[in-house]
């Protein structure tokens, strides 16, 4: 009952800060197919999904996992939520102050890089909160800029395929998010509660991956004139 009104006020705001008839690109069926068509696009399709993939898979179960490996109570998980939380807005300001430095394949490679190597650091926790707010913290930091990044980077492959290519990436994000989850419940049923970390980074890994074949599938201008 208490989200009810504030996602009512929130509603109320869009709408008045939107305007009612916003520019769009009209997209055919050969559009759409185009996009399909488009190993770079896939590429980094193919890296939303993993990236949403590995982290929901920890996420959806972040708080039977704290209370079952360490015995967290609601204060001290709240606080660690928290912490990522933060960890999530640096990541997002520091990746929006350093993109026009490093250009945007480049950065997203590295926030994906901080994802990975938190879930590694999760995996070695062995008990330890101190090592696990860590491996916490770092993928936060890279949680939140890389997918915002992923958009920027479809739309400036090619721009006149923005509109489907980002709808593409949408539905991507919901795609590897459903997947992470029915993993971890898996894992979870299963009572391999250590396998969440290792596991976690095998797909981060996989994100890097395709995202790495992303760049590689396009043409050297084409590439340049994007990280500049």
């Amino acid at each position: 009952m208490t989200l009810a009104p504030v996602a009512l006020l929130a509603a109320g705001l869009v709408a008045v800060a939107i305007p009612s008839r916003l520019p769009n690109a009209q997209m055919s069926v050969a559009s759409w197919f185009k996009v399909l068509r488009s190993g770079s696009l896939l590429c980094l399709l193919a890296a939303t999904v993993a990236s949403m993939c590995g982290q929901f898979l920890v996420l959806t179960y972040i708080q039977p996992l704290l209370r079952d490996s360490f015995g967290a109570g609601p204060m001290l998980i709240t606080m660690i939520l928290l912490i990522y939380g933060l960890a999530g807005l640096v990541g997002n300001g520091g990746a929006s102050h350093y993109v026009t430095r490093f250009g945007l394949d480049r950065m997203v490679h590295g926030l994906f890089a901080a994802v990975l190597i938190g879930f590694l650091l999760m995996s070695v926790s062995f008990g330890s909160l101190w090592v696990f707010g860590l491996g916490l913290t770092a993928w936060g930091l890279g949680s939140f800029a890389s997918n915002s990044l992923q958009q920027a980077r479809l739309v400036a492959i090619d721009p006149p395929m923005a509109a489907a290519s980002v709808a593409l990436n949408t539905s991507s994000v919901y795609l590897g998010q459903a997947m992470g989850a029915a993993a971890g419940g898996r894992l979870y049923a299963s009572g391999a509660l250590w396998a969440f970390g290792p596991v976690a980074a095998l797909v981060l890994l996989c994100a890097v991956a395709f995202s790495l074949a992303g760049d590689r599938s396009r043409d050297k201008p084409e590439l340049a004139s994007v990280n500049s």
